[in-house]
Protein backbone atom coordinates (compact mmCIF):
# COMPACT_ATOMS: atom_id res chain seq x y z
CA UNK A 1 0.00 0.00 0.00
CA UNK A 2 1.06 3.57 -0.56
CA UNK A 3 0.89 5.43 2.97
CA UNK A 4 0.80 9.01 3.02
CA UNK A 5 -0.44 11.60 5.87
CA UNK A 6 -3.61 13.88 4.93
CA UNK A 7 -4.30 17.13 6.11
CA UNK A 8 -5.21 16.81 9.73
CA UNK A 9 -1.72 14.31 9.99
CA UNK A 10 -3.85 10.97 9.76
CA UNK A 11 -2.72 8.13 7.68
CA UNK A 12 -3.85 7.40 4.07
CA UNK A 13 -3.90 3.84 2.89
CA UNK A 14 -4.16 3.92 -0.98
CA UNK A 15 -4.10 0.62 -2.93
CA UNK A 16 -4.71 2.65 -6.65
CA UNK A 17 -0.88 2.31 -7.21
CA UNK A 18 0.21 -0.92 -5.63
CA UNK A 19 0.92 -2.64 -8.96
CA UNK A 20 3.29 0.50 -9.87
CA UNK A 21 5.09 0.85 -6.75
CA UNK A 22 5.86 -2.83 -6.52
CA UNK A 23 7.32 -2.89 -10.33
CA UNK A 24 9.28 0.48 -9.26
CA UNK A 25 10.88 -1.54 -6.72
CA UNK A 26 11.70 -4.48 -8.64
CA UNK A 27 13.66 -2.15 -11.32
CA UNK A 28 15.39 -0.63 -8.35
CA UNK A 29 16.91 -4.17 -7.75
CA UNK A 30 14.68 -4.97 -4.44
CA UNK A 31 13.83 -8.50 -5.40
CA UNK A 32 11.75 -11.12 -3.34
CA UNK A 33 14.05 -13.73 -1.89
CA UNK A 34 11.87 -16.35 -3.33
CA UNK A 35 9.60 -16.30 -6.64
CA UNK A 36 6.94 -17.93 -4.31
CA UNK A 37 5.44 -15.03 -2.88
CA UNK A 38 1.95 -13.20 -3.36
CA UNK A 39 0.60 -9.98 -3.32
CA UNK A 40 -2.37 -9.08 -1.17
CA UNK A 41 -4.00 -6.05 -1.03
CA UNK A 42 -6.59 -6.16 1.71
CA UNK A 43 -5.17 -6.60 4.92
CA UNK A 44 -7.94 -8.64 6.69
CA UNK A 45 -7.25 -11.15 3.75
CA UNK A 46 -3.21 -11.08 3.80
CA UNK A 47 -3.89 -11.40 7.97
CA UNK A 48 -6.25 -15.11 7.24
CA UNK A 49 -3.81 -16.07 4.43
CA UNK A 50 -0.69 -15.31 6.33
CA UNK A 51 -2.54 -17.42 9.60
CA UNK A 52 -3.26 -20.34 7.18
CA UNK A 53 0.10 -20.65 5.90
CA UNK A 54 1.71 -21.38 9.29
CA UNK A 55 3.27 -24.48 10.63
CA UNK A 56 4.30 -25.44 14.43
CA UNK A 57 7.26 -23.97 15.04
CA UNK A 58 6.68 -20.79 12.59
CA UNK A 59 6.46 -17.31 13.46
CA UNK A 60 4.28 -14.59 12.37
CA UNK A 61 5.21 -10.20 12.13
CA UNK A 62 2.04 -8.51 11.43
CA UNK A 63 3.87 -4.97 10.92
CA UNK A 64 2.98 -1.59 9.52
CA UNK A 65 0.05 -0.12 11.03
CA UNK A 66 0.69 0.33 14.64
CA UNK A 67 -2.27 -0.53 17.50
CA UNK A 68 -4.72 1.48 16.10
CA UNK A 69 -7.88 -0.34 16.12
CA UNK A 70 -8.94 1.43 12.17
CA UNK A 71 -7.24 1.55 9.08
CA UNK A 72 -7.66 4.76 6.81
CA UNK A 73 -8.17 3.75 2.93
CA UNK A 74 -9.06 6.44 0.33
CA UNK A 75 -10.54 8.35 2.86
CA UNK A 76 -12.82 6.04 4.57
CA UNK A 77 -12.34 5.21 8.10
CA UNK A 78 -12.29 0.96 8.50
CA UNK A 79 -12.30 -0.36 12.02
CA UNK A 80 -9.44 -2.67 11.56
CA UNK A 81 -7.55 -4.23 14.58
CA UNK A 82 -5.15 -6.31 13.77
CA UNK A 83 -4.78 -8.10 17.34
CA UNK A 84 -8.57 -8.87 16.48
CA UNK A 85 -8.50 -10.39 13.31
CA UNK A 86 -5.71 -12.90 14.31
CA UNK A 87 -8.24 -13.61 17.40
CA UNK A 88 -10.96 -13.89 15.16
CA UNK A 89 -9.03 -16.45 13.15
CA UNK A 90 -7.55 -18.67 16.10
CA UNK A 91 -11.15 -18.66 16.92
CA UNK A 92 -12.66 -19.99 14.04
CA UNK A 93 -10.12 -22.31 13.54
CA UNK A 94 -10.67 -23.97 17.48
CA UNK A 95 -14.55 -24.09 16.66
CA UNK A 96 -13.95 -26.55 13.88
CA UNK A 97 -16.03 -26.79 11.18
CA UNK A 98 -19.76 -25.61 11.27
CA UNK A 99 -18.99 -24.13 13.99
CA UNK A 100 -18.63 -27.31 16.25
CA UNK A 101 -16.13 -28.31 18.51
Amino acid sequence: AVVTRNEKGGLVFSFAYIDQLFDRLLELGLRPVTKNYVKIVDRRGAISFAMGMLRPGDSLLIAGKGSEDYQEVSGVRERLSDREEVLSYISSRDEGPKGER
